[in-house]
C-alpha cells in the first residue's frame, strides 16, 4: 500500500490503516463476492480517508492505484472500485446518500421515540442528507442499460427498505423533525435534543473495543494455510449495519 499511495504525500501515512482494512474486509466476505456490504464499506471508508486530503484528479488517481495495489497483494480479493470514474465531488454525494440509506431505519426509530423533536443541528443535517440523497437516486432511477454500475449497488441497498422489491422502488420518505416546542412539548424536546449524537458515541466505544482486539492481529499476505480472523463478540453484539458504519465512518483503526 506504500507503493500506491507514495505520490501522495498528504495521505501515504494512511498506507497501513487501509492495508489493515483490506485484510478485516477480506476475511469478512471480500473473497465471496465484489458485491457485498464489507466491499462497498471498505470503498466508502477508504474514500472518506482520501476526501478530506486530496482533490481532483489527485483522488480519483489515488482510488484507482490503491485497489490497483490491493488486487496485486491478493488476487483472491474480489472487491472493486465501485466508482471509478467520479470525481471528488461525486463520491462524497454518494457517500452521503449511501450513508443515508444505511443510518435510515435507525434515525427514523430514534426519531418516532421522541415524536420527532429535535435540535437545529439535527435537523439541517437532516435536510441536508436528504437532498444529497435524492440526487443520486434520481440519477439511478429508473435503471437503464445506460446506468452507471455504481447505480445497481445503490438500488439493491435501496430495496432492503422496501420490501427486497427493485422493480417497485420509490423514494425513501424524506425524515423530519420539530425544533419548536410549547408546553410540555418543550420538556419532552429537552430531553429529546437528539439523539444522532448518541448514536455516533455508541458505535465510537464499541468501535475502541474493535480495535483493541484488532490491533493483536498482523496484517500479512493471506495464504492457504492462514486461518480467518475471529469475528470479536462486540462485532457480532453490534451487528451488521454498526459495523459497517464504522468500517467507513471511523477516523482510526
Amino acid at each position: 500500500m506504500d507503493l500506491a499511495l507514495g505520490n501522495y504525500p498528504s495521505v501515504s501515512s494512511y498506507a497501513v490503516k487501509i492495508a489493515k482494512a483490506q485484510c478485516c474486509a477480506s476475511h469478512l466476505g471480500g473473497k465471496d463476492s465484489a458485491d457485498n456490504e464489507y466491499c462497498h464499506y471498505l470503498y466508502f471508508w477508504t474514500g472518506e480517508l482520501l476526501s478530506g486530503k486530496l482533490k481532483d484528479p489527485d483522488f480519483k488517481k489515488a482510488m484507482e492505484e490503491i485497489y490497483k495495489e490491493m488486487e496485486n497483494y491478493d488476487s483472491r480479493f474480489n472487491c472493486k472500485n465501485l466508482c471509478p470514474n467520479v470525481n471528488k465531488d461525486e463520491f462524497d454525494k454518494r457517500k452521503v446518500a449511501y450513508e443515508y440509506l444505511q443510518n435510515y431505519a435507525t434515525i427514523h426509530q430514534k426519531l418516532t421515540e421522541n415524536n420527532k423533536f429535535c435540535d437545529s443541528i439535527c435537523s439541517d443535517y437532516l435536510m441536508s442528507t436528504y437532498k444529497t440523497y435524492s440526487e443520486v437516486y434520481e440519477k439511478c432511477v429508473p435503471l437503464t442499460s445506460n446506468s452507471e454500475a455504481y447505480c445497481t449497488t445503490f438500488l439493491k441497498e435501496h430495496a432492503q427498505h422496501q420490501d427486497g422489491d427493485q422493480q417497485k422502488l420509490q423514494k425513501l420518505q424524506e425524515l423530519k423533525c420539530s425544533t419548536k416546542h410549547t408546553g410540555d412539548d418543550a420538556i419532552v424536546g429537552r430531553h429529546a435534543v437528539t439523539h444522532l449524537p448518541e448514536i455516533v458515541t455508541a458505535r465510537q466505544e464499541t468501535l475502541s473495543t474493535v480495535q483493541e482486539q484488532s490491533q493483536s492481529h498482523t496484517a500479512m499476505a493471506p495464504t492457504s494455510t492462514t486461518p480467518a480472523i475471529a469475528v470479536s463478540s462486540a462485532m457480532v453484539t453490534i451487528g451488521l449495519p454498526t459495523l459497517a458504519y464504522f468500517l467507513y465512518k471511523a477516523q482510526q483503526l
